[in-house]
């Protein structure tokens, strides 16, 4: 079958990514990393031999069949790739993906790993055979095409629909993660202008850790060690950018507290979420909102750089992500994937940057004097 020293990336790749991400529990027997690391030889090997001990390991005869039945095609695969037969790799590649396709996947991260393995195996099959232009003909003529009018990326992708998709993603995640990180901030801010004293001692040493390390390495740290999709993107981003509200917060409230309307809620007997959030809050909100314009800027920097460093969202386009096409697989510079992503992060940028200033000297009279 597929001998361990024939697998070329593609199906190694795949045949990892599927063994480690299917179902941690098959038939309702668990299955240990042990016995997925010799599922990962019997399928490279397609070794019969390997079977029995992968029924003892908990799998039926009928689910051990179906991965000698994926051998068989990936070593299909295989000779069609050695033989320059595009057709007959393409189709032993969908068989395979089909076999995958009907197997049980760990979580839903893990579906998603499994079909960029299988987009990938794919692609494995233009790339080797080579029944298109080669790589520095095609990059040559991928912009200005009519059909293409931003140009393609490195295996023929139009760059103006990902820029499209990656404007929805960039946009969402700034708003959502700005919210997370507006919330956090008012709810301890708020605490620590109210009661002052050793509570706002000790709220202000954790932000002044926070603060203390670089945005960027806490980003990539979490980025990381969590599961890579948009809503833990979110998350992680709104998580370590509130310092900044909570600042804001804290000193509008420690001017506020003494005033006679806190004075006249503590005297009614108001609940401190009460006099906190209904009364406190919409008096002293102000310099939060527009701090908050200026985040949504900085969390698309942020997640445009965590795209780019390969730490995005999986299966989602991103500018980060297409910027990080810029040279493709072959090496060569390919200037429309940095200019027009790039442009896209920069507009975008400045325009919140202008929409947060804007608002800042309509709220605030004497910086409005000041700058005329």
């Amino acid at each position: 079958m597929v001998a361990e020293e024939q697998v070329d990336d593609g199906i190694a790749f795949f045949i990892r990514t599927v063994a480690f991400n299917i179902s941690p529990r098959i038939e309702g027997l668990a299955i240990s990393n042990d016995a997925r690391s010799n599922l990962v030889e019997f399928v490279a090997s397609g070794d019969r031999a390997m079977e029995a001990g992968l029924v003892e390991a908990g799998m039926s005869d009928a689910y051990v069949a179906r991965f000698l039945e994926l051998s068989e095609d990936l070593q299909a695969y295989r000779d069609g790739i050695d033989e320059g037969d595009a057709e007959a790799a393409s189709a032993a590649a969908d068989a395979a993906i089909t076999i995958v396709a009907g197997i049980e996947a760990a979580s839903r991260n893990s579906k998603i790993m499994i079909a960029d393995a299988s987009d990938e195996l794919r692609d494995k099959v233009e790339e080797r055979i080579g029944f298109v232009q080669d790589a520095e003909a095609r990059s040559e003529d991928s912009y200005g095409r009519r059909d293409f009018h931003l140009g393609t990326d490195p295996i023929g992708r139009d760059v103006l629909t990902q820029m499209l998709h990656a404007c929805r993603l960039s946009i969402s995640i700034g708003l959502v993660s700005t919210g997370i990180s507006v919330v956090i901030g008012i709810v301890i801010g708020s605490l620590m202008g109210y009661f002052g004293g050793w509570v706002d001692l000790v709220l202000s040493r954790i932000v002044e850790i926070f603060m203390a390390i670089p945005v960027l390495f806490l980003l990539i740290v979490a980025a990381s060690a969590l599961p890579r999709n948009t809503y833990v993107m979110m998350a992680i981003i709104g998580c370590v950018t509130w310092t900044g509200s909570a600042r804001f917060i804290r000193a509008e409230f420690l001017k506020l507290r003494n005033q006679d309307f806190v004075q006249s809620c503590r005297a009614v007997g108001l609940p401190l979420h009460s006099t906190l959030f209904r009364h406190m809050l919409p008096n002293g909100i102000t310099p939060v909102l527009v701090q908050a314009s200026f985040g949504i800027a900085a969390a698309i920097i942020a997640e445009a750089t965590l795209s780019y460093l390969g730490l995005g969202p999986y299966g989602q386009s991103s500018w980060g992500k297409l910027l990080s096409l810029t040279t493709g697989e072959t090496g060569i510079f390919l200037w429309w994937m940095a200019v027009f992503p790039g442009v896209a992060i920069f507009l975008t940028v400045l325009a919140y940057n202008v929409l947060g200033e804007n608002f800042r000297d309509a709220i605030d009279p004497k910086m409005r004097k000041a700058a005329h």
